[in-house]
């Protein structure tokens, strides 16, 4: 039988694989860099260029975020819930997002959007993982 705490966990995890792209814009973590990279009329392959930039920025920033909660958790079956669910989340993001140029096949857009997709769903795994309670 798994534990309330962990039950918790995993119904969090659930509900952050189910979010929209809708709700990523509303939440954007740009930086600076990127939003000056990301001027109007820049071409696909521009595009694509920022948001693979972007997204190296921001996977560092989830690569410290989960650490330090890792880190921080004391309890073992907790850490074992957020391996587990973020093993899930790699699993969603890249069945996602690598369908996310599939209209674009073969085009200058395919990358920019495949990246795009993979960078707004990074930035939603920090904000969730930011909103977790301490232990």
């Amino acid at each position: 039988m798994i534990s309330h705490p962990t039950r918790l966990i995993l119904a969090a995890a659930i509900l952050a694989l189910c979010g929209t792209p809708a709700l990523a814009q509303e939440h954007r973590l740009d930086t600076p860099a990127y939003k000056q990279c990301i001027a109007p009329g820049v071409s696909g392959a521009g595009e694509a260029q920022c948001n693979y930039a972007e997204l190296a920025r921001q996977d560092a920033v989830l690569n410290e975020v989960y650490q330090a909660i890792m880190s921080a958790t004391g309890v073992p079956a907790r850490r074992t819930a957020l391996r587990d669910g973020e093993r899930a989340w790699i699993k969603h993001r890249d069945q996602v997002c690598g369908h996310a140029g599939d209209d674009f096949a073969g085009g200058s857009e395919q990358p920019a959007m495949v990246a795009g997709c993979t960078l707004s769903e990074t930035e939603r795994r920090i904000l969730y993982l930011r909103s977790l309670p301490a232990d």
